[in-house]
């Protein structure tokens, strides 16, 4: 899901702690405010919160269930574009197959 870090900067001390805890880099502090970094890097792992030493924790960190983060990575011999049509290309023929076997053990949908 796409991360939704929100900063509670009235209550944060600035102590740095999910800085430090933070695998992905995604925190910052600057003039001693935390900041969003990079909000693209976030798993979610949530190890930012759990490091807080204030309670409830000043920031909050969800997925947003209605935004997906799509990752392509390309060789540069084809075009990304082309990448993903071809990878349809071949969930397309394995749904399609997974219907027929599913029909042939006579599993009955609506």
């Amino acid at each position: 899901y796409m991360p939704i870090i929100k900063i509670d900067s009235k209550r944060c001390d600035g102590c740095g702690a999910c800085v430090e805890a933070c695998p992905k880099n995604v925190l910052k502090l600057e003039d001693g405010k935390l900041k969003v970094a990079s909000l693209l890097d976030c798993n979610l792992c949530m190890e930012c919160v759990k490091v807080c030493p204030l309670n409830p924790a000043p920031l909050t960190v969800e997925g947003d269930k209605t935004t997906f983060i799509f990752l392509v990575e390309s060789t540069g011999c084809l075009p990304v574009s082309t990448i993903i049509l071809e990878a349809s290309k071949v969930l397309e023929k394995k749904a399609s197959k997974l219907k027929e076997l599913v029909k042939a053990v006579g599993v009955v949908g609506r």
